[in-house]
């Protein structure tokens, strides 16, 4: 009987610290969430998505979202997509990595995006790297929400 109820108590230990720690924290993510604007007229260097109004969406747990984001090289290229995004609790602060996600655009060019999202006081810094066989474009869209 005493090891029965050694271990269920046991058990329940398990449960209860498995719980606690999958438990949803948006602290870190609430900071990105939300709608983002280009801060300074004329000061992103994304052509064709400087006036793109950046949405930042929470994902399923406590480390992922949903980032909305268009490329092509023409309008009539262009398609607007959903980049899936890491939220990293860095030593000095906090950051959304973006791994390599592949798509295709209206007119059938493949492009390979990567990036990231990092904070200086009030602006989010949306950078990307937009790779196809003609080479890499780099973006960065400072934003304010």
């Amino acid at each position: 009987m005493k090891n029965k109820i050694v271990v269920a108590s046991a058990l329940m230990v398990v449960l209860l610290g498995f719980f606690s720690c999958t438990k949803k924290d948006t602290s870190v993510i609430s900071q990105f969430t939300g709608s983002w604007h280009n801060a300074i007229a004329g000061s992103s260097n994304c052509g064709a998505d400087k006036d793109h109004v950046y949405t930042i969406k929470e994902g399923n747990n406590d480390y992922t979202v949903f980032i909305s984001y268009r490329f092509g090289a023409s309008d009539t290229c262009q398609r607007d997509v959903l980049l899936t995004g890491n939220v990293v609790s860095g030593q000095n602060a906090d950051y959304i990595s973006i791994n390599a996600q592949t798509f295709v655009d209206k007119c059938g060019q493949t492009y390979t995006i990567t990036g990231s999202c990092t904070f200086n006081k009030d602006t989010l810094y949306i950078t990307t790297n937009a790779a196809t066989l003609g080479g890499v474009s780099s973006c960065t869209f400072k934003a304010i929400h």
